[in-house]
């Protein structure tokens, strides 16, 4: 319980110095359809470029690899928010599998905006490559 306690307020005082430092955060709720099948590594976050109308990678989170809570017969998915200056931020989120196709999941992740506010949309990768940008958009403003 103790140990719950402190990185919940390590979390917190790192939250409040990143914010400091310009940030903003958001969660981001993200459905990969093949999770388990395609070996998914990571999101990234792409940011639509207002002088050119294109997407442009601004941000990326990384996966760790996947540890299930054997007590909760839950899953917790362990990610790293990638930071510009290259470090990584931990975080941990639950992984909610559909339960008719259980290699479809729902994750809902923490990313921090360092840019400015604008539409984003996310894709996944792996070691092969990665996938399309979503079809729906996300304001973070």
């Amino acid at each position: 319980m103790a140990r719950a306690k402190r990185g919940a307020l390590l979390f917190a005082a790192a939250l409040l110095l990143l914010c400091v430092e310009g940030c903003k955060w958001f969660e981001v709720t993200v459905r990969i359809p093949d999770f388990d099948s395609r070996r998914v590594q990571g999101v990234w976050m792409w940011r639509k470029d207002p002088a050119t109308g294109q997407f442009v990678r601004a941000g990326q989170i990384v996966f760790q690899p996947q540890a299930a809570s054997a007590a909760a017969g839950a899953e917790d998915l362990q990610y790293a928010v990638v930071q510009p200056d290259g470090t990584a931020f931990p975080l941990r989120a639950p992984i909610e599998r559909d339960t008719t196709t259980p290699d479809r999941v729902t994750v809902r992740l923490w990313y921090a905006r360092y840019l400015d506010p604008g539409e984003y949309r996310v894709s996944t990768y792996n070691e092969s490559g990665e996938s399309p940008l979503s079809p729906q958009s996300l304001d973070l403003l």
